[in-house]
């Protein structure tokens, strides 16, 4: 059963409790409508838990509300500078049907997105945001890292919308029982390569200040992990999102043992391919490998890091340069002990100590780092390493 948590504030000096005020986010008031959750979203981009999503949509620039689409306004656009596209549809949920319609209204704007140019969408986005930018560019150029060129970003956003590779959010008040019914829709848009989540809001009143104010909490309800043409499975309360492949195997859905952020998987490893292409084939068959022991595979946009489960025990980290990285695991006595058997499995391979043990990594005899190439030649001996560190673990 949910539980409704709701926050209290305790003064530190008197010790006195005070249980806020849960604000109903149901069309009674006109404060807190759809309007209200839009420009709220678009004022504190951050409020949206996107890291617990996929975290390579992260750092969001709000582009614009009610930008026009051939199937209707989005509510809100958010982009960030790898040109990863947010669409966010705001719904307070009155009854089950609207749950459904909103469902197939954001998926509508995803297949809309998918067939736009680059001069479609900025154009679209200019007119919305209003303002004298004449470019997409223009509007988030502030916001970007400087080494990012409006050529790479140009590039990076044709490719998304080529892709479908979006981050599809409704976010509301609550969401009600039956989630789980959503999946036929989602099912029905497999072609596109998006991430999507259900996420809630809260609002609190506190009087903590002479004006009224507001405690806001943010929380996913339900969430993709990975779509890939198959059959999608959605469930509550933040669990996973499962998928079956066209043989019917199964990925788990136990947290402690999945692949996090199939997005952010995918844009490493076609990163991977710009300096490592003929690895990636190998790569992913020692991954797969990795699933059935207690590993923690984390991707992110330019790095991919293999871990022991709950365990703060990193076994390699392999960059997007197609470079193996290694280090001490924390200077523990059985991070010595791995890292020393890490060295042996290659012919020239050796500790390069330094004063901190958290530090030792294993390099060549030039102390250069070891190519992926050279790695994944010994990728057997290496899952014997690790599954005989996993013992010792446990």
């Amino acid at each position: 059963m949910k539980r409704s948590l709701t926050p209290i504030i305790i003064n530190q000096n008197s010790g006195e409790r005070t249980q806020l005020e849960k604000i109903a986010l149901d069309g009674s008031s006109e404060k807190f409508d759809e309007a209200w959750i839009q420009q709220l979203v678009n004022d504190c981009p951050d409020l949206l838990p996107i890291d617990q999503i996929d975290s390579i949509f992260g750092d969001l620039i709000p582009l614009c509300r009610e930008m026009r689409t051939k199937v209707g306004p989005l509510d809100n656009l958010f982009i960030n500078q790898d040109g990863m596209l947010t669409l966010v549809e705001c719904k307070l949920w009155r009854n089950p049907e609207a749950r459904r319609k909103v469902v197939a209204q954001i998926l509508d704007y995803a297949q809309a997105f998918s067939q736009m140019t680059y001069e479609d969408l900025s154009s679209q986005v200019c007119k919305a945001a209003g303002g004298s930018a004449k470019s997409l560019y223009a509007l988030v150029a502030d916001s970007i890292e400087e080494d990012v060129s409006e050529s790479v970003f140009h590039d990076r956003v044709v490719s998304n919308l080529q892709k479908g590779r979006f981050l599809l959010l409704i976010v509301g008040d609550g969401i009600r029982q039956g989630v789980i019914d959503i999946s036929d829709y989602l099912q029905n848009h497999a072609h596109l390569n998006f991430a999507f989540g259900l996420v809630s809001i809260d609002v609190f009143r506190t009087a903590v200040s002479k004006a009224e104010s507001w405690v806001i909490i943010p929380t996913v309800q339900a969430k993709t992990v990975e779509i890939e043409r198959a059959v999608i499975r959605i469930e509550e309360n933040a669990s996973i999102g499962a998928i079956a492949t066209p043989t019917s195997k199964q990925i788990s859905t136990n947290p402690k043992s999945r692949r996090r952020g199939a997005i952010t998987e995918q844009v490493f490893f076609e990163r991977l391919a710009e300096s490592a292409p003929t690895q990636i084939r190998a790569l992913k068959e020692l991954l797969s490998q990795l699933e059935s022991r207690q590993i923690d595979i984390e991707p992110g946009a330019s790095s991919l890091l293999i871990k022991a489960t709950d365990a703060k025990f990193i076994f390699v980290i392999i960059n997007t340069q197609g470079q193996i990285k290694s280090f001490g695991m924390g200077g523990t006595e059985l991070g010595e002990k791995y890292i020393a058997r890490l060295a042996r499995l290659f012919s020239d391979g050796k500790v390069q100590e330094s004063k901190n043990k958290a530090y030792w990594s294993v390099r060549d005899s030039e102390g250069n780092l070891f190519e992926i190439e050279e790695f994944l030649k010994h990728a057997e001996s290496w899952l014997s390493l690790v599954d005989e560190i996993l013992d010792e673990i446990r």
